[in-house]
């Protein structure tokens, strides 16, 4: 039959890496890249853009993509400044239509 496993040789030690940042606001530039830590998944939440623009986030989008080396996985979550357009033009509508 099969091998079996202690409890202390199943501990694994592997371990996950999390790098999370916020509030970056079009901030994000290359020589920032390079000097975030290293990690496995990277979270942003919230307010990468300052108005919500296609623009920036455009700009945004290139910032994650020249991460995507550095870190596996990106995790981003959008903030009030992000879908502050969006949120805008819903407002206009229901107001004057």
């Amino acid at each position: 039959m099969g091998q079996k496993t202690s409890a202390a040789t199943a501990k694994r030690t592997e371990t996950v890496r999390i790098l999370h940042i916020s509030d970056t606001h079009n901030l994000i530039t290359e020589q920032l890249v390079k000097a975030l830590p290293d990690a496995d998944i990277l979270i942003h939440t919230g307010d990468f853009t300052d108005q919500g623009t296609t623009k920036e986030f455009q700009d945004f989008n290139k910032f994650l993509e020249m991460m995507s080396d550095k870190y596996k996985y990106r995790v981003v979550i959008p903030g009030n400044h992000d879908t502050y357009q969006v949120c805008c033009k819903i407002l206009h509508t229901i107001h004057y239509s």
